[in-house]
C-alpha cells in the first residue's frame, strides 16, 4: 500500500513524465527526474511504484517505465518488473507515446 507522501511525490512526478510521453522523448533517468523534484534518486522507486501499479491496474501502457537506469537504459526491475528485452522495451515505450494521458494524475 502507498504511503501519503508517495502518492503526493507520484502527484508530482505524472505531469514530468505525461511532458515527457508527449514529445516522444528519452526517457528520464532515475537521477534526472528526482533532480527536477528535488529528491535523492533512491525515492524514486516508491514514487514510480505508485505510477506503476495505477497504470497496471487501469489496463494503461506503464508510464513509470520512461525512467531507466543510467547504466542499463532499461526501467528498474523492482519498479516495473521488467527484465524483457530491449526490443520490448522500445514496443513499450511507443504504446506509452501512443496514449492520451492526462495532464493531471488520475489518483
Amino acid at each position: 500500500m502507498a504511503t501519503k507522501l508517495s502518492t503526493d511525490r507520484a502527484r508530482e512526478a505524472w505531469p514530468h513524465l505525461v511532458t515527457r510521453a508527449a514529445a516522444s522523448g528519452e526517457p528520464f533517468t532515475y537521477k534526472q527526474l528526482s533532480e527536477k523534484m528535488k529528491l535523492h534518486w533512491r525515492a524514486a522507486q516508491w514514487f514510480l511504484d505508485v505510477i506503476y501499479n495505477y497504470c497496471n491496474q487501469q489496463g494503461l501502457p506503464p508510464l513509470a517505465a520512461l525512467v531507466v537506469n543510467q547504466a542499463t537504459k532499461l526501467p528498474g526491475a523492482g519498479c516495473t518488473n521488467w527484465g524483457q528485452p530491449e526490443s520490448d522495451f522500445v514496443a513499450t515505450r511507443k504504446k506509452i507515446y501512443a496514449h492520451p494521458w492526462p495532464p493531471r494524475a488520475p489518483f
